[in-house]
């Protein structure tokens, strides 16, 4: 741990000398200030992949400080407190509740006092505890790895298609969350059959050209920002049109799960949207 020069100490997770992993979960914490430090509180650092959660009994009071993503807290009647980052969320003893990370993962800080771990041994909630256990080294940081990794997934769905190398969309259907969501100026498709159904009943009434310019990839955690340049062409009336465009495309556990289309379409609205009412019609089941 990082000694203190004139009572001053700079902390940061590479202080963590020993990092704990919730079981299965990925979920990992670890102490840079403890009770051998001589000091009244601890400090440490947290880490929640996206989507996960862990029930707890507080029995120290704790500042939960959110560098990184969002945290929600939820106590045991139901109340939700969420914290993004540069926000806190300040815990007193003897509260019940639920750490839960949003869609993006959670990285925080967290103060306590006094020293949490001496406070919950010795709690009749100490068995708490038990469901942590020491990992080796350092544990990857899950918003960043996924920034990396989903872009990479885009890239590999799409480059083969701005190649010219292929025009096989089948890859992206194929990284289709079930409950996918498209949403447009127009109008929105629900589900991936639905979604997949979108794509074929447009492609019988439009030409579409989506890469009329080299494709930009922006990562931040689960989320990836797609820029490029679109032709349509009508193929009943002749009608072009042409418009940059922008996917927001939220993506968990390497799945799409939401795609925000940002795209001028006045001059296609109508048969954008005739596709988008078909593909809900042909999803809705029979009577």
């Amino acid at each position: 741990m990082p000694q203190a020069t004139e009572g001053i100490r700079l902390l940061t997770s590479d202080d963590v000398e020993t990092w704990y992993q919730a079981k299965e979960r990925r979920i990992v914490l670890g102490d840079v200030v403890d009770s051998r430090d001589g000091d009244t509180m601890s400090v440490g650092f947290a880490q929640y992949a996206p989507g996960e959660s862990n029930e707890w009994v507080v029995t120290y009071d704790e500042a939960l400080i959110v560098t990184r993503g969002s945290l929600t807290v939820t106590s045991a009647s139901g109340r939700q407190t969420t914290a993004t980052g540069g926000q806190a969320i300040f815990l007193t003893s003897g509260t019940k509740l639920t750490y839960s990370a949003g869609e993006h993962g959670a990285t925080v800080v967290y103060v306590t006092y006094p020293h949490w771990i001496d406070a919950q041994r010795a709690s009749e909630h100490a068995a708490l505890i038990d469901t942590f256990q020491p990992v080796d080294g350092v544990p990857p940081r899950w918003g960043e790895a996924a920034s990396a990794d989903n872009v990479s997934l885009m890239k590999r769905i799409w480059g083969p298609l701005e190649r010219g190398e292929s025009d096989d969309y089948q890859p992206f259907f194929d990284a289709l969350a079930d409950e996918v969501v498209l949403k447009t100026s127009v109008g929105e498709v629900r589900g991936k059959k639905e979604l997949i159904d979108y794509f074929v009943n447009a492609s019988t009434t439009t030409e579409f050209h989506p890469f009329e310019k080299p494709l930009e990839y922006y990562g931040d955690g689960d989320r990836v920002v797609i820029l490029g340049d679109e032709t349509f062409k009508v193929r009943e009336s002749g009608v072009t049109h042409r418009a940059e465009w922008a996917w927001v495309v939220d993506l968990h556990d390497g799945l799409i799960t939401r795609i925000l289309a940002i795209q001028d379409l006045s001059g296609v609205a109508d048969t954008i949207e005739e596709a988008m009412a078909k593909a809900r019609r042909e999803e809705r089941p029979a009577a």
